[in-house]
């Protein structure tokens, strides 16, 4: 699993001041109790986490910065492609079933619209970040199993910019190719390092948020 958001672990953890899992150097940012409410953690986690630019929120001193943030965004888009489209249209956990198929049978043509469009705009151009791994997928080939796949939910929309690779299926979840050993996590936290998976709060680098 990739991390998709500097604020946003693979372990599920929240990185945000309001929730106290980045100790903020203006106290007002953290939690009031009797004042602050969820509505404000919903709202801070719209505006401050799921940002035009998430990188931003990443701390310099990881060297993880690339110079070009659009590049950054890129690998980003394959991996919300990858991991939070086609994995679940394609076998959505159990749990939360109902909830998926409803979404990609509403949304399916709006769905293969954009990424149509970000491939056809250039947007899924990806550079390799420093301590993650490479998505490695060819965009073209995540936008044609994309298609396939949602064609099931009814989706009519034909992207213009997939090419012919249609024919190649991706990896299933939880497969070798895929990552490995059927552990979602695989390959440990948000980086391989110290506030990785299995030590959450151990370092500087396990904490961030608003201030970074």
């Amino acid at each position: 699993m990739f991390p998709m958001n500097p604020n946003l672990h693979v372990d599920g953890k929240v990185c945000l001041s309001l929730l106290g899992t980045w100790e903020a150097g203006n106290k007002g940012e953290e939690w009031q109790p009797g004042q602050s409410t969820i509505l404000q953690v919903l709202i801070s986690i719209q505006a401050m986490i799921f940002c035009e630019n998430p990188i931003e929120n990443e701390p310099g001193g990881f060297g993880m910065l690339p110079s070009n943030p659009s590049q950054f965004n890129g690998s980003i888009k394959r991996l919300v492609m990858r991991h939070a489209m086609y994995d679940w249209a394609q076998s959505p956990l159990p749990f939360w079933k109902e909830i998926s198929d409803r979404h990609f049978r509403k949304n399916g043509d709006r769905i293969l619209q954009t990424v149509d469009r970000w491939l056809g705009e250039g947007e899924l151009s990806a550079v390799r970040i420093v301590g993650v791994r490479n998505p490695g997928v060819d965009a073209g080939l995540l936008v044609s199993n994309l298609y396939e796949v949602l064609k099931k939910y009814g989706a009519t929309y034909v992207p213009l910019n997939m090419g012919t690779a249609s024919s190649q299926q991706l990896p299933s979840r939880g497969g070798p190719a895929y990552g490995g050993g059927g552990d979602r996590f695989s390959g440990g936290g948000r980086f391989n390092g110290p506030g990785g998976k299995n030590s959450f709060g151990s370092s500087p680098g396990s904490r961030y948020g608003r201030g970074w």
